[in-house]
């Protein structure tokens, strides 16, 4: 009896060592596998617009007057500007 609890305590240490080696080699494979992401975003730069900037920015040309020879760069400008917006409402 006590050479088959002792047998029982071996194979079980042998066990556990076999299933550490096989996690870290497993863990390892799965790590050099899968593709590391960011999960943090980049800081914006400071000379990049916020969202309320770039708010503030469309409603100032929203309430003002352009002269027709300007309206082409305007209205592109403002695209920019919407487009820069609505991604940085939508993080």
């Amino acid at each position: 009896m006590q050479l088959k609890v002792t047998y029982l305590l071996e194979v079980t240490k042998l066990f556990g060592f076999i299933l550490n080696i096989y996690r870290k080699l497993v863990m390892g494979l799965i790590d050099k596998i899968t593709p590391k992401v960011n999960v943090n975003p980049p800081a914006p730069a400071p000379d990049q617009l916020n969202a309320q900037e770039l708010e503030f920015l469309l409603l100032m040309m929203k309430q003002s007057t352009f002269k027709g020879e300007i309206v082409d760069v305007v209205y592109n400008l403002v695209s920019k500007l919407q487009n820069q917006y609505v991604k940085q409402t939508k993080q």
